[in-house]
């Protein structure tokens, strides 16, 4: 995908950046040449005899493998064909975003059990007294909860189902 990225001041006869900048009008200092201002695309320095620099489009390359990846560097070079620079974002091999946690209300997730008829089995189920507490007292559930696990793998619940319904009741009720 990509994305405008301001404007790049390049040295014409190496191609190298030499500053960029989110807005036009920039002013830069440029060694050897001085403090020059610049309002548009194109524009060159010192002068059209001998310029040196130019202003160029700098563009965001930015294509990530997957919605957990997040950039860990860039690279920034001009590209003589196209006239611009090109600021391209680099990746991790691996993700490198832990994914969001999942949770849900209990009660919504009662709701759902009941709809598909196994509350009352689960709830006789839970006989631990801490997770019996938790089951009829806590107010979220994630859905990576071991236990949640555990119980529904021993009742043969399909909890991506059960946890699906449980949106759906949490969205038709306009519910957190």
């Amino acid at each position: 995908m990509e994305a405008s990225a301001g404007f790049a001041l390049i040295e014409i006869a190496t191609g190298n950046v030499v500053a960029r900048t989110a807005a036009l009008p920039w002013r830069v200092a440029v060694i050897g040449t001085g403090v020059c201002d610049f309002d548009a695309v194109g524009q060159i320095m010192p002068d059209a005899d001998r310029p040196t620099h130019r202003v160029v489009q700098a563009v965001m390359i930015n294509n990530p493998p997957g919605e957990l990846y997040a950039p860990i560097g860039e690279s920034v070079a001009y590209n003589a064909a196209a006239g611009r620079v090109e600021v391209t974002m680099s990746y991790p091999a691996q993700p490198n975003v832990t994914p969001p946690v999942e949770v849900i209300r209990v009660a919504y997730l009662k709701a759902a059990l009941a709809q598909i008829g196994k509350l009352t089995v689960v709830d006789a189920a839970v006989t631990d007294p801490v997770m019996k507490a938790l089951w009829e007292y806590a107010a979220d559930i994630r859905r990576d909860d071991p236990d949640m696990h555990a119980i529904a793998t021993a009742l043969n619940i399909d909890l991506n189902d059960v946890w699906t319904r449980a949106q759906a009741i949490r969205a038709s009720r306009g519910g957190e």
